[in-house]
């Protein structure tokens, strides 16, 4: 009874949550009063994207999980999907590297000084820990139950290759609770995916040139921003507006620095915009010209999934 209780509880304070997150229409907000509001950055002149092309090449080991090959092909094909939507990569074909080669770049942060990338950038992708524990669950007749938690973790590296510096390493792990025996390596899969996106937005919030704010709607409870799939945008990545302050009159030495103005999470994403709902619009105002970045940081927006992961909801 009392897991029933808590059950149903968890389902209410769920429903309670997504009553309160209305996800607002932008197509339905008016522009009113504030939203004539426009940000100049005198320095900056409002310039445009510098588009760039830096290549890159993708480099995916299994590591020590030859019985799960599978699941590194589709971190492979996820992370070459991931960068080719960038504006600001071009996906080339790998180097023809030899299983040494390969063994050797896996095996420490140093390149091999005879490795041959025709691309300015690497980035590398090994599979460095695979769990699949089975665990037995009792319902209330008593009888036993097996399911599966399955987790999965990443190494990413980012390599700089005129220099041969490794400018960028991240590790990204994803686990799945309560899966059925036939759907393990499909979970395995999936976790690699939801690891690819995660540096994906890395990639995007470290690399990717400053947005704009184009458009906002509803007394800024929306904005339009400049920049959508094309950096790695999906629905539900959090995003900081922010703008320039001059303090060279205050402190010596100092020109521009970065005012973070708001935050907003993306509610809807095409090829080169989207829409973001603004964080307590009422309080902040974001305005026409705002610079915009993706969070790095996107750990509320994780925990938010998690708790409404279909797989961590168990009826007793």
């Amino acid at each position: 009874m009392k897991m029933k209780l808590y059950y149903f509880s968890a389902v209410a304070f769920c429903f309670l949550l997504l009553s309160g997150c209305t996800t607002p229409k932008p197509e339905t907000l008016s522009l009113m009063e504030r939203d004539n509001a426009i940000y100049v950055d005198e320095a900056g002149a409002m310039e445009q994207m510098e588009e760039r092309k830096d290549t890159v090449a993708v480099v995916v080991s299994q590591g020590d999980y030859a019985k799960y090959s599978e699941v590194a092909k589709t971190i492979d094909s996820q992370l070459t999907e991931a960068l080719s939507a960038f504006a600001f990569f071009q996906v080339v074909e790998r180097s023809n590297l030899s299983a040494l080669q390969q063994e050797n770049l896996f095996a420490g942060e140093d390149l091999e000084e005879d490795l041959i990338v025709p691309a300015d950038y690497m980035i590398t992708a090994k599979m460095n820990a695979v769990k699949v524990d089975k665990v037995a669950v009792q319902n209330r007749e008593g009888k036993t139950n097996y399911s599966y938690t399955v987790s999965l973790s990443v190494d990413f590296r980012f390599y700089e290759m005129a220099t041969r510096r490794l400018i960028l390493t991240k590790n990204i792990s994803k686990d799945y609770k309560g899966v059925e025996e036939s759907k393990v390596l499909s979970k395995l899969a999936l976790a690699g995916q939801e690891c690819v996106k995660g540096f994906a937005q890395t990639l995007g919030s470290r690399f990717a040139p400053p947005a704009r704010v184009v458009q906002t709607r509803g007394n800024c409870q929306v904005a339009r921003i400049s920049m959508g799939t094309n950096y790695g945008l999906v629905k539900g990545v959090e995003v900081e507006f922010y703008e320039f302050i001059d303090n060279s009159a205050i402190i010596a030495g100092a020109t521009r620095d970065k005012n973070v103005v708001g935050k907003g999470r993306v509610i809807e994403v095409e090829a080169q915009s989207a829409w973001v709902e603004v964080f307590d619009f009422e309080k902040v105002h974001v305005k026409r010209g705002d610079y915009v970045g993706i969070q790095e940081d996107q750990s509320n927006r994780m925990r938010l999934q998690d708790a409404f992961n279909v797989d961590s909801l168990k009826v007793w």
